[in-house]
């Protein structure tokens, strides 16, 4: 089946005469229209592209195409190999040696929306031609991490059919963690819980063999308020938001253990929602307060109640949680939705090319100083710059041996 779609934003007009035509045939949202009604004969004049159907027998019919056709209603039919103009075939399946160009990707409404609210949020000077200079600043770039010699772009098939192929009878799971808003006078309380979906992929319904519940639940004072073992902490802090972070990531991961450790149908593939790994240095201050026993038998086990010290603090219990995920052998995989606001990948990359003499240094600066002046995250430049299926070869940086203005 081949779907036919008006966009609001990109064909305003014909949008505005469609809802005009077809609001009073609508059933549910949809409705079927014969070809020899007013409505048929409206949507023939104005949108020419339609399928063979509306167009009132323009082209012979061969016994293929009428056996292909199934009788929906009185007078309707349905083709399930609508005939489009070939500029419009534009579905490509499998990985293409021909490149989409830029200008045309920019174009695409994914991107062009996103990119003209980003223009919004730029100055008058900067506005002014923002998607040329995108356009040319994209191509540049793509261009130097193709180079034979930097070799950084690579790709690989997708494929939906032969993905679901692969993991067909094989258990996975998803779990995601959410807290609690909880409104208290003079008190911190905190209310973690997360829930893990696990399914087996399969032919029907009851091969798929899901399953929904709550791993771990954590309920109590944000911190001990000079009962023994009452919290999660045995202190407070300034910042109570970085408590419940630490809260939130531990109890999270503790989650992915218990899973990780279920004997009865053990999942193959574990996704956690949001990052495996954390910036830990908001934690590492001086006075950061560590976790009680009551915590620690939840985000670890009972033996965890024998840690002393800095072994009791959030870094140490989530170091631990994270080997014990590396022993158990499982693929777990951390699903980021959200794009990066920063431009570190960018800013790598071209130091790094700097650094192995493939960029000089004022085409370093130039694209940085583009850049900036664009506001151009990562998120945003890579999704202009890369086409379906590529990725960027993975880059090693140590941060701490250099200095960078990102």
């Amino acid at each position: 089946m081949v779907w036919d779609v008006v966009m609001r934003t990109v064909h305003a007009a014909m949008h505005s005469k469609i809802e005009s035509i077809m609001t009073a045939s609508l059933t549910e949202s949809m409705a079927l229209v014969p070809p020899d009604l007013p409505e048929g004969q409206a949507l023939r004049d104005l949108v020419p592209w339609l399928n063979p159907a509306l167009r009132g027998g323009d082209s012979e019919e061969t016994p293929r195409s009428v056996s292909a056709r199934r009788q929906l209603a009185p007078g309707v039919v349905w083709t399930d190999a609508p005939v489009r103009p070939k500029s419009r075939q534009q579905v490509v399946t499998g990985p293409s040696e021909k490149r989409v160009p830029i200008a045309d990707r920019l174009r695409q409404p994914h991107i062009l929306v996103e990119m003209m609210r980003h223009g919004a949020t730029l100055g008058s000077a900067a506005q002014q031609d923002f998607l040329k200079q995108v356009e040319a600043l994209a191509t540049d770039f793509r261009s130097l991490l193709l180079r034979p010699e930097v070799d950084m772009i690579r790709r690989i098939n997708i494929s939906q059919a032969d993905a679901w192929a692969a993991v067909r009878g094989r258990r996975m799971s998803f779990i995601d963690g959410g807290v609690a808003s909880i409104q208290s006078l003079g008190a911190e309380p905190l209310a973690i819980r997360v829930g893990a979906y696990s399914v087996t992929p399969g032919f029907d319904d009851e091969a798929r063999e899901e399953d929904f519940r709550f791993v771990r639940v954590l309920v109590d004072e944000l911190f001990e308020a000079g009962l023994v073992d009452d919290g999660v902490f045995d202190g407070p802090w300034e910042d109570t938001g970085k408590l419940r972070d630490a809260a939130r990531i531990s109890t999270e991961m503790a989650a992915v253990l218990e899973v990780l450790q279920r004997k009865q149908k053990p999942s193959a593939f574990v996704f956690a929602h949001g990052p495996l790994v954390n910036p830990v240095s908001p934690y590492a201050l001086d006075g950061f307060p560590n976790f009680t026993d009551h915590a620690l038998r939840i985000l670890l086990d009972d033996a965890a109640t024998a840690r002393e010290g800095v072994e009791r603090n959030f870094i140490s219990v989530n170091l631990e949680q994270l080997l014990r995920v590396e022993a158990a052998g499982t693929p777990v995989i951390g699903v980021v939705e959200r794009a990066s606001t920063s431009r570190i990948v960018g800013i790598c990359l071209l130091h790094d090319l700097q650094t192995r003499g493939l960029l000089p240094a004022g085409g370093r600066a130039r694209i940085e100083e583009q850049l900036k002046l664009y506001r151009l995250t990562d998120g945003l430049i890579f999704e202009v710059l890369l086409e379906e299926g590529e990725y960027l070869r993975p880059l090693i940086y140590y941060s701490a041996k250099s200095s960078l203005d990102a």
